[in-house]
């Protein structure tokens, strides 16, 4: 049945494809391991098998959301993960079916009551990643209702969360449990996760519109993968296990708190909140 399908599909027309990633990318859907020297998650798994069954050869290449985005128009890359309201020109480019969500929640080092709002929050300071745009707290960053204390990378984030200098972090669930269970400066208190998220999105495989028989071929694989489970298991592979609360492990590194010098997110920034 399988060899049949494939023949009705178009022919590919490229040796290689290149996959832009907002360096150093987002666990576990798409990450750097720094071991390996390469990107590890679902996304390159899902494109190993779709080597072996359709021959194609995806390059992941280091990028931003806002290069990457300008890559896929001007024909320098095929190919992004994110989802459509985070991209300046949507229209421009064609989707994938989606992947799985992508969910963002607070962080804080005392814990959330049950009933937790964040209508409830009133001028806090927030740790966010100076390049991502939060679907879920915009309106309220933009009413002054809370006010962002931005830094260049997620580690960055959670030590300025573990030194006190803001009342919440904010990022996505896969990258806090991997980033809070690791080594850290500051480890003598336990960091608590907001009871529902501020936002959760689909995320997408966004390519070129003249890529339309590669979105064939890698939908009809992520249909395969859902039949047989296979995607899930691939998320078990990369997901860290443990849940919140959690405490830090204890670095015997400097203990210094990161300075507020970090620049100031731009309001025409693109990116995600990846």
């Amino acid at each position: 049945m399988g060899s049949a399908v494939y023949a009705q599909e178009a022919p590919l027309d490229q040796p290689e494809y290149r996959f832009a990633v907002n360096a150093p990318g987002s666990f576990p859907y798409l990450f750097y391991d720094s071991e390996q020297k390469q990107y590890r998650g679902l996304v390159p798994e899902l494109f190993k098998s779709l080597e072996i069954s359709d021959g194609v050869k995806v390059r992941f290449v280091d990028s931003n959301q806002v290069r990457s985005e300008v890559w896929l128009e001007n024909g320098q890359a095929d190919m992004l993960l994110a989802h459509p309201k985070w991209l300046r020109t949507e229209q421009s480019f064609i989707y994938s079916l989606p992947l799985l969500a992508h969910q963002t929640y607070l962080y804080s080092l005392t814990p959330f009551s049950d009933d937790f709002s964040l209508s409830d929050l009133n001028n806090a300071l927030i740790c966010t990643h100076d390049k991502f745009i939060y679907t879920g707290l915009t309106e309220l960053f933009a009413q002054k209702r809370l006010q962002r204390v931005d830094s260049s990378n997620q580690q960055r984030i959670a030590s300025m969360l573990l030194h006190q200098r803001c009342d919440y972090a904010v990022m996505n669930d896969y990258s806090a449990i991997q980033i809070f269970s690791s080594k850290q400066s500051v480890c003598d208190k336990p960091v608590y996760q907001s009871p529902s998220p501020t936002s959760s999105v689909l995320l997408y495989v966004v390519l070129r519109p003249d890529l339309a028989a590669l979105k064939n071929r890698f939908d009809r694989l992520l249909k395969e993968t859902r039949l047989t489970d296979e995607k899930n298991k691939w998320l078990e592979k990369f997901s860290p296990l443990p849940g919140f609360p959690l405490t830090p492990q204890c670095s015997f590194e400097s203990t210094m708190a990161p300075a507020l010098t970090e620049p100031l997110a731009s309001e025409e920034s693109n990116q995600s909140s990846l």
